[in-house]
């Protein structure tokens, strides 16, 4: 049989067989079986190598196991803090070379049986197969020995991920791990964006949407979305500003100070003092009711004449022309005074339209006033003698000639009938004894002499006063058929008479 010196490469088939039957059955590329021997003393080693080959190999899976727990938990708290997940990543790395170790230790362990194979077919031909199994045989011990350092160094991480996990707190936005705290890592706040509805999660729109039959346009918020800290909780004081002020179970809000401006909330108590002071309005109703019993009643709009008492109403009003007092807007009663013109005095409204100057009826006036119609004319009057009834000139003139002059005399004879009158009458000498301490015919006495002349003359019109009052009221014109004296004038004068008031 000729030597062989290489290396085979296959997959054992049979490693019960092996221990059975103290040779290893390769399948060589899915071709043929290749049956190797091995010595006794080589099967032992080969058993103990196997043996501490599998313990090892259990040993890696365990490491891998408690590598993926570790992983887990790591997981977890990378989710909450960046050192606990470097630690659970570093923990799953070292259980990855643990397992990583684990493999090594197997191929390791395959090499060396399949070293030990070959040994076991050229074991009597070749020392150096041997020493090279026992070689095979020392990497793998090397590599289980390697392996079982490298699952100690996991479980060491796994315990140290758990112990981070463990260590893990928040303090607002401060995360402590292992007692090692970072700063704060919340920033300031940016600026509100804009969010279109299509942009948010059907959750979030859910949370939106009212009670059925709620007005629509009303915000929804959740129980629990305001915080106290938000609230006036304290709403028997004065509240803080910007705040919502909470209700009482009963529904009431308390409402502790008197309002101050005209939007201010007010207490019922307060309503009900402020009540308390005003007139109810049964009593504001009573009292209206009496008023108006007292009062005229309205006919139209308007109190009827029957409730007016008789008294004048009138509106004077002063207007300067005829033209003037007919464009007035009067109504019957109203008095019109024209100062100045032919038509210059007052007049009241009778009935008729005021635009119409026969609905003017002119006042008498008062005494003093100017004559208001002389001759039947009114205004500015211009008589002549002939309209009062007075001789002309050359009529006084004829009516004179031969008539005798008032200093001329007389004999007895010369009066009709003097003498026989004289007759009866008591003689010159008689006369002259009894006027005898008479006065003269010629004597004058002043007005102090005579008994209560003065007095009764001072309220007396004198002749020149009569003569030149009648010379401005009279002055040509239709003549004056009468003259009378009174004491006022008379409300309707009659035309054709001159009236001369004294008194």
């Amino acid at each position: 049989m000729a030597d062989f010196e290489g290396k085979i490469s296959g997959n054992f088939a049979d490693d019960d067989d092996l221990i059975r039957t103290g040779r290893a059955l390769i399948e060589l590329d899915g071709f043929d079986m290749l049956h190797v021997p091995v010595p006794t003393d080589y099967r032992e080693f080969l058993d103990g190598a196997a043996g501490q080959v599998e313990a090892v190999s259990l040993d890696a899976e365990r490491a891998v196991e408690a590598a993926g727990a570790a992983g887990g938990s790591a997981s977890a708290a990378a989710s909450s803090a960046t050192a606990a997940d470097g630690s659970a990543r570093s923990a799953s790395s070292s259980a990855t070379a643990a397992s990583t170790a684990a493999g090594t230790a197997t191929s390791a362990a395959t090499t060396a049986t399949s070293a030990a194979a070959d040994a076991k077919a050229d074991a009597g031909r070749s020392k150096s197969d041997r020493e090279a199994a026992e070689a095979a045989a020392g990497v793998a011990g090397t590599a289980a020995g390697t392996a079982t350092t490298q699952a100690g160094k996991a479980k060491q991480e796994a315990d140290r991920a758990a112990n981070m996990v463990g260590t893990t707190t928040w303090n607002g936005d401060v995360l402590s791990v292992n007692g090692v705290s970072s700063p704060p890592l919340t920033g300031p706040k940016g600026q509100d964006g804009t969010v279109a509805f299509d942009a948010l999660t059907e959750e979030q729109r859910e949370s939106l949407r009212g009670e059925p039959g709620k007005d629509a346009t009303a915000v929804n918020i959740a129980d629990g979305s305001i915080t106290d800290a938000k609230l006036a909780s304290k709403v028997t004081v004065q509240p803080e500003a910007n705040a919502i002020v909470k209700r009482w179970g009963s529904g009431h809000i308390s409402v502790p100070s008197d309002p101050d401006s005209a939007d201010a909330a007010a207490s019922k108590a307060y309503v009900d003092t402020q009540r308390d002071t005003r007139t109810t309005p049964s009593a504001v109703s009573s009292q209206i009711a009496s008023a108006i019993t007292s009062k005229a009643d309205l006919v139209g709009g308007k109190v009827p004449t029957s409730q007016i008492p008789e008294v004048a109403l009138t509106k004077p009003q002063s207007v300067t022309s005829r033209s003037a007092l007919l464009a007035l807007t009067a109504q019957e009663g109203d008095v019109g005074i024209i100062t100045t013109g032919a038509d210059k005095g007052t007049y009241m409204l009778g009935a008729g339209e005021s635009s119409q100057w026969a609905s003017w009826v002119p006042l008498a006036s008062s005494p003093g006033a100017p004559v208001q119609s002389v001759n039947g004319q009114v205004g500015t009057v211009v008589l002549s003698a002939a309209d009062v009834g007075a001789p002309t000139t050359s009529e006084l003139t004829t009516g004179l000639a031969g008539k005798a002059n008032a200093s001329h005399t007389h004999t007895t004879e010369q009066v009709t009938g003097l003498d026989s009158t004289l007759a009866s009458k008591a003689s010159t000498q008689a006369l002259s004894d009894g006027l005898a301490g008479k006065a003269d015919v010629s004597h004058t006495h002043t007005t102090e002499q005579v008994t209560g002349l003065d007095s009764a003359l001072a309220g007396k019109a004198s002749t020149q006063a009569l003569t030149d009052g009648l010379a401005t009221r009279v002055d040509g014109g239709s003549a004056v058929k009468k003259i009378e004296v009174v004491t006022a004038m008379p409300y309707y004068p009659v035309a054709t008479t001159l009236y001369l008031v004294v008194g």
